[in-house]
């Protein structure tokens, strides 16, 4: 009896360890294989983006893309245009006869002088009303009719059109303020040429007549252009970054650059051609300088019609790599545009700016697999 208990738990233990074993192959496989993430360099992901508007992004038929550029251009005026405010928010003060608005000096002095500051009363305070006002409070923020408001003065008469005012700081005291008559309003909105957060030290920068603090309902920063401009120039960045140099049209190459400074962009990895050599790699800290006279050198070399030297293969490749893996703001304009117009006469050193995915993961996979199986059906069976 004694014997076939000892039996069930010598069985028992090693059936665990041999589970336990399995278990740790698979982690370590899986953590070792490929998982097709793109590199990350400081934005959202183009896929997750792409999946989140369910959008495809499909380098054989670039009809949405095509489509997503004429709007741009269409629309280009909207579409080019960033915030003139820095900052907004909108705050329920509704039973509070005024707010008072403080900037403070940090480290000694004030992050700036003055500051223009458009304000609206609304009926209720909602993230909505905030967007559906950015409008006019750029129109407001970029006129000249803005009221000078120095320390410790009171402003009346906000409406529902918005005023704009220019707050100024007296420097000679640590913080400044200024005050918002706020009687029988419900919400207001407020559009700001500087963040508040520039002018906060130790306080709070806006508190109610009794002095407690009023926080934002909602708030935003710099929100630039439409949804809609965003979207299509998303759709548009996204095939660039992605797809073969040929499969988008020139006019799109190029004309991507005339909006990407009003944008923060998606990632995404280049597609990798197995039938094509590695680019070269180059230092995105120092491309500015080491790539500064590239383009002159593929125009001075002619490469736009004789790509065959060496000179245009090495500085096109180079200028490539840089284009394809390092930050928008590390690259010079010219050496942007400048890639694709010599893209066709190049195009047979077009090369990879990423590794080839990897395809032994699964492989390794497999037979860790079989053999933690087998070894485990022997280790039972002694």
């Amino acid at each position: 009896m004694v014997k076939s208990v000892n039996m069930i738990l010598g069985t028992y233990t090693r059936l665990f360890a041999i589970i336990s074993c399995v278990l740790a192959i698979l982690h370590s496989a899986r953590a070792s294989g490929d998982h097709g993430h793109d590199h990350d360099h400081g934005s959202v992901s183009c896929r997750d983006l792409a999946a989140d508007k369910g959008w495809t992004i499909d380098c054989n038929d670039v009809t949405e893309v095509n489509t997503a550029f004429a709007y741009l251009t269409d629309n280009a005026v909207a579409c080019k245009t960033a915030a003139s405010f820095e900052w907004a928010g909108i705050f329920d003060v509704s039973g509070a006869d005024s707010q008072t608005w403080t900037m403070a000096k940090k480290d000694g002095s004030y992050a700036d002088p003055s500051m223009k500051v458009v304000l609206f009363s609304t009926t209720s305070a909602t993230e909505a009303i905030m967007h559906n006002l950015e409008a006019d409070a750029n129109t407001l923020i970029e006129g000249t009719t803005c009221q000078r408001i120095d320390d410790g003065v009171t402003m009346n008469g906000i409406t529902a059109t918005g005023k704009c005012f220019e707050w100024h700081v007296a420097d000679s005291k640590e913080v400044s303020s200024f005050i918002i008559d706020t009687t029988g309003i419900t919400g207001l909105a407020a559009y700001t040429a500087h963040s508040p957060y520039e002018f906060e030290a130790d306080a709070h920068y806006l508190k109610d007549s009794s002095g407690a603090d009023v926080e934002h309902v909602a708030e935003e920063t710099s929100p630039g252009p439409s949804d809609d401009c965003k979207h299509n120039y998303w759709l548009m960045q996204m095939h660039h970054d992605h797809c073969p140099h040929d499969a988008l049209d020139e006019s799109i190459e190029k004309g991507l650059h005339d909006f990407e400074d009003f944008y923060t962009d998606c990632t995404i990895n280049r597609l990798y051609d197995p039938s094509k050599d590695d680019c070269p790699s180059v230092s995105c800290s120092s491309v500015n300088v080491d790539l500064a006279d590239a383009v002159t050198t593929l125009t001075n070399s002619n490469c736009n019609t004789d790509c065959s030297s060496t000179t245009c293969k090495d500085t096109f490749q180079r200028i490539l790599m840089a284009h394809d893996t390092c930050a928008e703001s590390q690259l010079p304009t010219d050496l942007e545009t400048g890639l694709h117009s010599f893209e066709d006469a190049c195009e047979e050193h077009i090369c990879n700016a990423v590794s080839a995915p990897s395809s032994s993961s699964s492989k390794v996979f497999s037979w860790k697999l079989i053999s933690a199986v087998a070894g485990s059906a022997f280790f039972l069976l002694l």
